[in-house]
């Protein structure tokens, strides 16, 4: 399996803003991952770390957070689908965003 996307941005205001990600995972067929569970933590002046687990294909889109922090850095740790292997090497999108909290 790979990430074939790994995106988000800011939604709220400055004092409690939310990570808007969005992230598709993929087989090595370049086939949808369906209820794939991905974990990912994140850095920088406020850290935590949760698993999501994607819809029938393959796709997550939450919001995580209220967030202080100005900005900080989301990292996919892993992902799991009994009988896959996660693969880094093959992923379409770094592993790791920065997401900047509204000014």
């Amino acid at each position: 399996m790979f990430i074939h996307k790994f995106e988000g941005h800011d939604h709220g205001d400055e004092d409690a803003w939310e990570a808007h990600i969005k992230i598709e995972i993929r087989d090595e067929f370049d086939e949808k991952a369906a209820f794939t569970r991905v974990v990912v933590r994140w850095t920088g002046s406020e850290s935590g770390r949760t698993a999501l687990v994607a819809d029938k294909d393959g796709k997550i889109d939450t919001r995580l957070g209220e967030f202080g922090a100005a900005g900080l850095t989301f990292e996919i740790v892993d992902v799991q689908l009994d009988g896959f292997v996660y693969r880094p090497k093959l992923n379409e999108e770094p592993a790791s965003i920065f997401i900047e909290g509204p000014n």
